[in-house]
């Protein structure tokens, strides 16, 4: 039987922690995602078949082969995780490629939803240039969340999915700030040259009829309006 997620949201934030970098050879030790509201969907530990040790992982997300020892396997939680993936409409990461890559063997986005890659879109709004690359510099999670203000132990699975949304909903605010300043503005400029061209029109009459009250008394109107 098809497990199925219930996931109003339609967005899901997921994160891994694995024995290293290589998704062909090293495998998750931690699977973690949450909804668009930050309601865990996910968080487990998983057992990995072919490593009975990972040090200079372990050294970064304190992962120990103690502490998956008792966990599932991936095989025996994939239908579960694909689940939930496939209950969003909109897929969220901090490096997502790379987690995606750990679980491609049994999920692969549809072509309709939507892959947000929050590091690479951050890396923009940070705007410090590589110039090996000639591209924005991609920022660890930890600096993207202290940069809006948020404090978090990082490389536990579901600490990194609270923070990748909490910075993913504090750039959408940036944007829509943005935006609204561009159409303020947009606005402005457009009032401005409508109030231009009913001065230019009217100007030359104005002033050959002498009516330099009326002239002072429309500019006052106009201005005083704004």
């Amino acid at each position: 039987m098809t497990e199925t997620v219930d996931n109003p949201s339609g967005i899901v934030v997921f994160d891994t922690e694995t024995t290293g970098l290589d998704r062909k050879n090293d495998e998750i030790l931690q699977f973690s995602a949450c909804d668009g509201e930050g309601n865990p969907l996910i968080n487990t530990y998983l057992r990995p078949v072919r490593h009975t040790e990972w040090p200079g992982a372990m050294a970064v997300n304190g992962i120990t082969p103690e502490m998956v020892k008792d966990a599932p396997t991936l095989d025996e939680m994939s239908g579960r995780i694909k689940a939930v993936l496939e209950s969003g409409k909109t897929l969220i990461g901090y490096n997502t490629p790379f987690d995606l890559g750990f679980v491609s063997s049994f999920f692969r986005p549809a072509k309709d939803v939507r892959v947000i890659d929050v590091m690479i879109d951050f890396a923009r709004q940070y705007g410090e240039w590589n110039d090996y690359y000639h591209d924005w510099k991609w920022q660890k999670l930890v600096t993207a969340a202290r940069y809006y203000g948020y404090e978090f132990k990082a490389h536990d699975s579901m600490n990194d999915v609270l923070a990748t949304l909490f910075v993913y909903r504090r750039m959408e605010e940036d944007l829509r700030r943005r935006e609204e300043k561009k159409a303020a503005e947009k606005a402005e400029k457009q009032r401005a040259a409508d109030i231009k061209a009913l001065v230019d029109a009217d100007r030359m009459s104005w002033e050959r009829s002498g009516d330099v009250a009326k002239l002072d008394k429309e500019f006052d109107r106009i201005f005083m309006t704004r």
